[in-house]
């Protein structure tokens, strides 16, 4: 997944766009006009090489990812761990990183 300030996508390790399953068009999400809210915006933003979060053929997430989105006076932390990929989503001036936690693949 390759990451820019208005969105992602989803890319192959060749670099070309990568199809959703029983789609026929690249999975991509731009934020102005993709994300549930208008206005989300990726304020920073700390990948591996080229802003991308790279998964590897066992599905483990191959580097730890930092994100910051704002939406209006909101701002929200996501946090992907390697290898397991599970998420922490936090507001970062409320001071608490457990405000709501996904494990993705369980």
């Amino acid at each position: 997944m390759r990451f820019d300030q208005d969105g992602w996508r989803a890319l192959d390790s060749g670099g070309l766009p990568v199809e959703g399953l029983g789609e026929d068009r690249p999975l991509t999400r731009r934020f102005s006009s993709d994300a549930v809210f208008e206005g989300v915006e990726l304020r920073d933003l700390a990948l591996g090489p080229d802003n991308a979060l790279s998964i590897d053929a066992r599905g483990l997430v191959t580097e730890r990812a930092e994100l910051v989105f704002v939406f209006g006076p909101d701002i929200r932390r996501v946090e992907i761990e390697r290898g397991s990929g599970h998420v922490l989503v936090y507001d970062p001036n409320s001071g608490t990183r457990d405000e709501a936690r996904l494990l993705v693949g369980d």
